[in-house]
């Protein structure tokens, strides 16, 4: 199961980062797009991939080719990358900007 999505993991991250550049809108513009149930599930496939990519086997194969520095620098980029979108999908979902109550 965790090699078979490594393979689509690329493809699933990036539906999911377009996903949610859709939730920022919805956030920036306080336009209600899908429904907040829609969101809930987004942010949590967004966490559910990010989480078995790190634990892919061919992610850690990877990192052992690669010095310690050189694999923390390769773990930030990856959550410089994501932990943005996590942050705007929660403040979607649990309608801190009051976009929901439209």
């Amino acid at each position: 199961m965790k090699e078979r999505y490594g393979y689509a993991s690329w493809f699933f991250e990036w539906l999911l980062a377009c996903l949610a550049c859709l939730g920022v809108y919805v956030v920036a513009f306080k336009q209600p797009i899908f429904n907040q149930m829609f969101w809930w599930a987004v942010l949590f496939f967004v966490i559910l991939s990010s989480f078995m990519r790190m634990r892919s086997y061919r992610f850690q194969n990877q990192l052992k080719q690669l010095t310690l520095r050189q694999a923390l620098f390769v773990k930030a980029i990856m959550v410089i990358y994501t932990l943005p979108i996590i942050i705007m999908l929660l403040i979607n979902v649990t309608n801190s900007t009051g976009v929901w109550d439209m």
